[in-house]
């Protein structure tokens, strides 16, 4: 979730809200520990603070208003389980995107290593492939020494190139991966 695309799907549906009040109410949930801001990686402060923040929830439960159709967006809220496991379990609270031309879902630190992993529900198809392996090919030629990766619950291997390392969504939320 973005603060800009939330702004616009309410003015869509007809709800009177300005963009500070939204800011106001978006920093109250933060403080209140029930959605986390995500900044763009970045060496520099003052492009962490220029670029939008990605926001994930505590509970999944919570988007139920905004995804009224509970079969509609499996891909958020796997990116979002990923997201809070890597708060949890990982314990690492510095996590970043990275975007360019192309996005990568999470950027953080563990056990001294860069890691750059993008998370999809399923990649069965040569377009949503792309997408996924076109952000990490992008991110290794910012950061080479990065350790790269897809997590995904469903996914036709032959989409996925050999050199990407594919991590079990299961697996990786268990500890596994």
């Amino acid at each position: 979730m973005s603060v800009h695309k939330l702004y616009r799907d309410m003015k869509s549906q007809g709800i009177s809200l300005s963009k500070d009040t939204l800011y106001e109410y978006i920093e109250y949930l933060h403080e209140a520990y029930i959605i986390f801001p995500v900044v763009k990686y970045s060496q520099s402060v003052r492009v962490q603070t220029q670029n939008p923040s990605k926001y994930y929830v505590i509970d999944t439960g919570l988007m139920q208003p905004f995804v009224p159709d509970t079969r509609q967006d499996w891909g958020k809220k796997l990116e979002n389980a990923v997201y809070l496991h890597l708060r949890i379990n990982r314990q690492n609270e510095d996590i970043y995107y990275f975007k360019n031309k192309f996005e990568i879902d999470f950027v953080y630190n563990f056990k001294n290593d860069l890691y750059m992993m993008n998370v999809a529900f399923e990649v069965n198809d040569t377009l949503t492939a792309e997408r996924e392996r076109s952000g990490l090919l992008e991110g290794k030629q910012h950061f080479p020494d990065a350790r790269t990766g897809l997590i995904l619950n469903d996914w036709q291997p032959a989409l996925i190139p050999n050199h990407i390392q594919v991590l079990p969504a299961w697996r990786f939320l268990i500890g596994e991966a």
